[in-house]
């Protein structure tokens, strides 16, 4: 018999990759059933206060807790000693040799070094009265001088967080490409510039938290976080606790936004469950937006003195870079990886043959700095992008056609950019791309050659109108590696196990998108499941970009070896040759004797039927993905922006993005992403800003003093076009685009408000915020204008 004599003949295969699927989280979401942490039952829980620092910087002379232990309602008042910790040191993934190890430690012992450092713990029946004994905690301290400037912690009499170390500069790395001794010429451009970032915060919807309790006859702890990071978090409270790992589960439920700052693990996260274990009955710990303010880790704070050296034609030769961090009291997760980026990325899609780039982490008695979105891509991009257009400026030729005369061609791909890359991780070679196309389609989507006729136009209305360039390459889908699982389970349904988390991104419909295309099945016969170390124990997170690229091409490789798995089990209880069993169209074709289909939901009872077994049985697989090498995303970014120069109001008229991130799997989704990141990088330009007194003591504490951007600071007329250059650093030719709106939004704005304020010789120097405050100091008093940014 031959295939086309088939008795059933197999439906035809939907396609879901590239497909604009509307995403199938958002039922529950919207009817309140997203299962965040808060939402989990807690029965007979211990509510936990944290006692935090008051002092930015000072020696524990003593703290007393009778007062508290008697309050009602008190279950227990732990301080460090109380907590049976095997080890307090917290994971920093970043360093490398010759970084002085200033790792965050779980609880503060005998030093405190930021206002909102744990110092002690309280637990009771319930949060209200958790606080009501926290305020009875009295904390002897011995105030020592803070320091909170990191270029004043440079100095050689500034106060020093770790004396022993002799040195507040703690982690250095140098980047460098072509001649790192390259010099000006006769007739070059010399540009020499100090760049300011300003100091910023996550401010997700969901804060953090975390539940644990004793399970299997207290033989088990289980461990529920709001985390970026369940596998990570699993191991290291294996060795805080002196446990196993077979002893501990960690779950992370859905997440309520996380942008980096839940890519940590935090005190927090060891402090419960060791709670847990001690008093042996359930603890729980909900953040408040104070304390996510001063606990939960901060980004971006960095200096940058930045020297290129440019050609008569505009050509660049070279760049030359100093960086210093301001990180806080102590490593985060990854709190080198922002300043690290500066050297590693700041070229961006441009060809400058030569770089030194050497840049430093120094500490300082603020809250730890980790990564927020784009992590030091948004700072990087800003530099080169400011340099481009000052180099334009004063050899006076278009910013575009400066930007066209240094972009990397595509016959120059992939491209090895030298001795750059990441603390353990990657050399920076760029894969497959057209930046030049990219460029030209964000030019012309913008109506570019129209900007000098709408300036004049609101001129005549009384506004300063100003355009921004900015492009960025993006490191994306980072490894090592990724793993899943997938089951068919009795009911023909297929389950994906996944480590990539929820956090808003819409992983659980590209995930099932792709095991569906994978499999030709429908979509909705898809699950999914995610989180959860009983299900995937050993994998890398959810983080850089990666969710969609990694998670999503190793949930279809997981899918293609549960087709492999399926072939086997029919080639070993069939009679017929291995070679006449085949998968198409959402099932098993028998091509031999009789022919026949075999639907994937009626796989397991017909497998149940010929081995004899009296009750179908799930089919699982497993997969782990290694990823040697990242790919790398790219866009263009074009902002408008009008200023009422009577009362510094800013408003962005029109903002246009052409990217490229490989092969989309949604485009609904990525337009979601690129614009959601697009508002969060305006409003970080012109709202966003943590302040500390002189002091060092926080004013930032609640949304009120951190204003978040609205729906008045979106973009009334948003552009977006997509470019697909398939990767062959990926199984599918995915890149990632989780953080790219973000990276490209802050050098655009900021070059769009250079070009409404050029008439003025006002410094733009860093990426704001461009309050309306700042633009009418910088208007009235162009001479004195602040060089912050």
């Amino acid at each position: 018999m031959t295939e086309d004599t088939l008795t059933i003949r197999p439906r035809r295969t939907r396609r879901y990759m590239g497909e604009a699927v509307r995403r199938l989280e958002d039922a529950c979401l919207l009817q309140g059933a997203g299962g965040f942490l808060a939402d989990i039952p807690a029965p007979n829980a211990g509510e936990v206060c944290i006692i935090r620092s008051v002092e930015p910087h000072a020696i524990i002379r003593a703290i007393r807790t009778d007062r508290a232990r008697s309050a009602p309602g008190v279950i227990a008042v732990l301080a460090a000693n109380d907590l049976d910790l095997v080890d307090d040191v917290l994971p920093c993934v970043d360093m490398i040799p010759g970084t002085l190890d200033v790792r965050h430690r779980v609880i503060a012992k005998d030093r405190v070094r930021y206002v909102g450092q744990a110092v002690a713990l309280v637990v009771a029946e319930n949060r209200y009265l958790a606080e009501d004994a926290a305020a009875l905690v009295e904390v002897d301290y011995e105030s020592l001088s803070p320091v909170t400037d990191h270029m004043a912690a440079m100095d050689p009499g500034a106060s020093l967080l770790y004396p022993e170390l002799g040195t507040n500069i703690v982690y250095q790395v140098t980047q460098r490409d072509g001649d790192p001794d390259f010099a000006a010429r006769e007739g070059d451009l010399v540009i020499r510039k100090r760049f300011e970032f300003h100091r910023q915060t996550a401010v997700p919807m969901e804060t953090r938290g975390v539940m644990a309790a004793l399970t299997d006859n207290g033989e088990r702890l289980h461990v529920h976080s709001a985390t970026q990071l369940p596998q990570m978090l699993r191991n290291i409270l294996a060795g805080a606790l002196g446990m196993g790992l077979e002893r501990i589960r960690v779950t992370a439920p859905r997440l309520g936004g996380g942008f980096g700052c839940k890519e940590m693990v935090y005190p927090e996260e060891i402090l419960v469950p060791a709670a847990a274990r001690k008093l042996q009955r359930p603890t729980r710990w909900l953040e408040d937006r104070r304390e996510h303010f001063a606990a939960t880790t901060h980004a971006r704070e960095e200096t940058v003195d930045a020297e290129a050296v440019v050609s008569p034609d505009g050509t660049f030769v070279g760049l030359r870079l100093n960086g210093w961090a301001n990180i806080g009291a102590a490593y985060g997760f990854v709190g080198n990886t922002p300043i690290t980026a500066m050297g590693a990325m700041v070229r961006g899609p441009y060809r400058v043959p030569n770089l030194d780039a050497r840049m430093f982490s120094v500490v300082t008695n603020k809250t730890p700095l980790n990564v927020l979105r784009g992590a030091g891509g948004p700072q990087a991009a800003l530099v080169m992008e400011r340099l481009l257009d000052e180099a334009a400026r004063i050899l006076e030729i278009d910013r575009a056609e400066i930007r066209r005369r240094n972009l990397i061609q595509p016959g120059e791909l992939p491209l090895d950019r030298g001795r750059t890359g990441f603390a353990g991780s990657y050399r920076i070679i760029y894969d497959e791309g057209d930046y030049p196309r990219c460029f030209e389609a964000g030019l012309n989507l913008a109506e570019y050659k129209n900007s000098e006729r709408e300036r004049e136009e609101a001129a005549a209305r009384g506004k300063l109108r100003g355009l921004g360039i900015s492009m960025y390459v993006e490191i994306t889908a980072v490894g090592p590696y990724e793993t899943a699982r997938i089951a068919l389970l009795p009911d023909g349904t297929v389950l994906l196990f996944s480590s990539i988390l929820p956090v808003g991104q819409g992983s659980e419909t590209t995930q099932r998108q792709l095991v569906a295309e994978e499999l030709g099945v429908a979509i909705e016969q898809v699950a999914i499941r995610q989180g959860d170390t009983d299900e995937v124990s050993d994998a890398v997170g959810t983080f850089a970009s990666r969710g969609a690229a990694v998670g999503g091409a190793v949930g279809r490789m997981v899918a293609r070896e549960l087709v492999k798995t399926i072939l086997n089990f029919f080639a070993a209880a069939l009679p017929s040759d291995p070679a006449a069993l085949r998968w198409e169209g959402g099932g098993v074709i028998v091509l031999h004797p009789d022919g026949e289909f075999i639907p994937l939901a009626e796989i397991p009872a017909r497998l149940a039927l010929l081995r004899g077994q009296p009750q179908p049985e799930k089919i699982e697989a497993k997969y782990r993905l290694e990823i040697p090498k990242p790919s790398y995303s790219y866009a263009t970014h074009i902002a408008a922006v009008e200023i009422d120069p009577q009362t510094g109001r800013l408003e962005i008229p029109r903002y246009t993005v052409a990217h490229d991130c490989g092969k989309i799997i949604n485009p609904l989704l990525v337009e979601g992403q690129i614009v959601g990141g697009v508002v969060q990088g305006i409003g970080a330009a012109l709202r966003e800003r943590l302040v500390y007194d002189a002091e060092g003591r926080l004013l930032t504490r609640a949304v009120m003093d951190y204003v978040l951007p609205g729906a008045c600071d979106a973009p009334a007329d948003f552009r977006l076009w997509h470019m697909e250059t398939p990767t062959s650093f990926n199984p599918f030719g995915m890149r990632g685009v989780g953080e790219g709106g973000t990276i490209g939004a802050h050098a655009a704005v900021a070059n769009a408000v250079a070009d409404a304020l050029r008439d003025y010789e006002v410094a733009v120097d860093g990426d704001g915020p461009f309050t309306p405050s700042w633009i009418i100091e910088a208007l009235n008093s162009p001479l004195r204008a602040e060089r912050r940014g």
